[in-house]
């Protein structure tokens, strides 16, 4: 029996949406995913990836023990020669960017830039600079917060601390108050509110060779800017022009892997930075069912090709994506009108959501079952804010 030479270990417990759909997609491209589980409750021993548990953390630290042991786990059962880590969720990038000799020498590889490239991209600050410096449409950057409405985002993900980030949507002053109050503002910068439609713009990016592009138009969210809650395609894909400028400046930016480009699409067409995720980004289950060659040739790269379970589908110029159970986080934000009735675009909806399926249904139960969290979520200390200024 042949054994493939590396195979990639899954980090679950953060992210899961994103954690299960790139599980479905290493299946389908004829791998068999090694999960490495955070806790006895992790999310995906309620999934048939269950099985595919190759290792159970010590503890909800990141350790470098840890990932070793689960290494060795990965490739004592499939045979593989080495590892490689799975980008769950922007926390464990970090860290394993300050560990990468580490994590080698354990027999785990990272399929990611070196450290300044990634950190050039995923930093909001420095990536808007980045894209402005090259004449691409940014948000107006503001002195402060006096002219609403108005976004605060942070200039970095993670805080010093190591407290995750999140931007906040500034309209009044009462609301300006508490950005003030609840925050180190020195962590943030201001830019122009932006309207129009959310577009995500998605990229597999090689070392070599053609990139592969897709997008979704978001059409509803949890408050307080967390996860997409309902998207469709779209077809910014299509216009070659516009994907041409985004992929100079990640090209130029030395950046090769995966990244979701958040962009606001003004009336007048022109389409405006928000923010990258160079990382796997919470609705990846509509770019598992409509775009399968974008993490098929991702896979392809880092694993080599093996033969699928089933013949490779064409992309689709039609699809939807649902979380159902994030709807319990609280009233969602509706991009663009909000339907009349939201409970019936839920239900149109409800087909393709991520875990109404065969090998996740007790996931779907376990969420309606109480509040839906995106686990993994390291959270500012204190309430959550008022209003959307950011997607995942």
């Amino acid at each position: 029996m042949l054994h493939p030479e590396k195979t990639f270990l899954v980090p679950s417990g953060y992210n899961f949406r994103a954690v299960l759909a790139f599980c479905r997609a290493l299946e389908e491209a004829g791998h068999v995913p090694a999960v490495v589980a955070c806790t006895a409750d992790d999310p995906v021993f309620r999934t048939r990836f269950a099985a595919a548990v190759v290792f159970t953390r010590t503890g909800r630290g990141l350790a470098v023990a840890d990932f070793a042991a689960a290494a060795a786990a990965a490739r004592n059962r499939s045979g593989a020669a080495r590892c490689v880590l799975a980008p769950a969720s922007e926390y464990l990038i970090r860290w394993a960017l300050r560990h990468r000799d580490e994590l080698a020498a354990a027999g785990c590889e990272l399929p990611l830039p070196d450290e300044a490239s990634y950190l050039r991209v995923t930093d909001k600050a420095s990536f808007t600079a980045f894209c402005h410096a090259r004449g691409l449409p940014v948000p107006q950057e503001l002195p402060d917060a006096s002219r609403l409405p108005c976004v605060a985002k942070p200039r970095w993900n993670v805080a010093p601390d190591g407290t995750s980030l999140y931007p906040w949507l500034l309209r009044t002053r009462e609301e300006v108050l508490r950005f003030e109050r609840e925050t180190q503002p020195e962590h943030f910068f201001f830019q122009e509110w932006v309207e129009g439609r959310s577009l995500y713009l998605f990229f597999h990016l090689p070392r070599r060779g053609r990139a592969t592009v897709f997008s979704q138009e978001n059409l509803a969210q949890q408050p307080g800017g967390k996860s997409v809650l309902l998207a469709r395609v779209a077809r910014l894909h299509e216009d070659a022009r516009e994907v041409a400028g985004w992929e100079d400046a990640l090209r130029a930016a030395e950046f090769h892997g995966v990244v979701m480009l958040e962009l606001r699409q003004r009336a007048d067409g022109t389409c405006v930075l928000i923010e990258a995720n160079p990382r796997l980004w919470g609705p990846l289950q509509l770019c598992v069912d409509a775009c399968p060659p974008l993490l098929r040739g991702y896979i392809d790269e880092h694993l080599g090709h093996a033969a699928p379970v089933r013949p490779p589908r064409p992309i689709r110029s039609r699809g939807a994506y649902c979380w159902a159970g994030g709807f319990t986080a609280g009233t969602p934000v509706w991009h663009g009108a909000q339907p009349p009735r939201g409970w019936f675009a839920r239900l149109r909806f409800a087909v393709a959501d991520v875990y109404l399926r065969r090998d996740s249904w007790r996931q779907f139960l376990h969420e309606w079952r109480g509040p839906a969290r995106d686990a993994g979520v390291h959270p500012v200390p204190g309430k959550a804010p008022p209003a959307p200024a950011a997607h995942t």
